[in-house]
């Protein structure tokens, strides 16, 4: 894959970060690795690309990630290069013009590009800005917890300001990935896996017994409760949502010395 990220699209990637002519770039070296984490990412494959480069004859060193999806993912479609390209940029300037204060909710995105089949964004690197992504074994505290509410409930007050301008668009999204109900593996392994998963453990907890068997029970119904619930209209007000928050999908930044945290972005919009 690394051959999708060559020396042309770096320069590109650069130009457009640097508001410059791609004339003025000179790529000296790129080093193209798979990310630490990219295991943990069940649709696409993440890459960290370091680069040194001339501009305007300075020397410089920059670092990006490269997000390639997965081709099966891609055949599909999600809603990523319309959230990356129209949406969240101007989500994001709605939101900082209404509130006086610059707000981030996303990692820039440089470049997106469809080559041979395959679909990639070139992405800013949190991580050299102090952003990590928390351990999912160890879950959140309630700071970190209450900081990502936050976030997302600015993220979908700023969506309300978007569907006014953009209806157009807004309809264009995706639906919810259970707008039909559980109906492909994927969808059914989240649902009744994890319902038949939270049974058996409840089972083992004394007192509570009983419980396991209305879970169960759910499972018949789920369909058609699931597709009531995500249906637009069956709601006064609706936003865009992230699609798929979990703690794989969101950066948080902490204060050096408190841990304390200051920010949390969001990232993987294919939902």
């Amino acid at each position: 894959m690394t051959h999708l990220v060559n020396k042309l699209l770096i320069a590109r990637v650069l130009a457009n970060n640097h508001h410059t002519n791609i004339d003025n770039i000179e790529v000296q070296t790129s080093d193209v690795k798979l990310s630490s984490t990219n295991g943990e990412n069940f649709c696409s494959d993440i890459y960290v690309a370091k680069v040194t480069y001339k501009l305007n004859g300075n020397d410089l060193q920059s670092s990006f990630i490269v997000k390639i999806m997965r081709p099966e993912i891609a055949e599909i479609g999600t809603n990523e290069e319309q959230m990356f390209t129209r949406v969240l940029p101007t989500m994001e300037g709605f939101f900082n013009r209404l509130r006086n204060a610059k707000i981030k909710l996303y990692p820039r995105c440089f470049l997106t590009e469809k080559v041979d089949g395959h679909e990639f964004y070139v992405l800013e690197d949190l991580n050299t800005m102090g952003y990590f992504c928390a351990d999912r074994i160890r879950g959140l505290d309630e700071a970190h917890a209450r900081l990502l509410m936050q976030k997302i409930g600015q993220f979908h007050a700023a969506s309300l300001m978007y569907e006014k301008k953009f209806p157009e668009i807004v309809n264009s999204l995706g639906k919810s990935h259970f707008a039909n109900g559980a109906t492909d593996v994927v969808a059914e392994a989240i649902a009744f896996g994890g319902m038949e998963y939270v049974a058996n453990m409840i089972e083992t907890w004394a007192g509570y017994e009983q419980l396991s068997s209305k879970i169960r029970s759910l499972s018949a119904r789920f369909n058609d409760k699931v597709k009531k619930v995500v249906d637009p209209q069956n709601s006064v007000v609706n936003v865009i949502t992230h699609g798929d928050l979990w703690i794989n999908n969101v950066l948080f930044r902490n204060e050096a010395d408190t841990k304390h945290p200051i920010d949390v972005l969001f990232v993987d919009f294919q939902n």
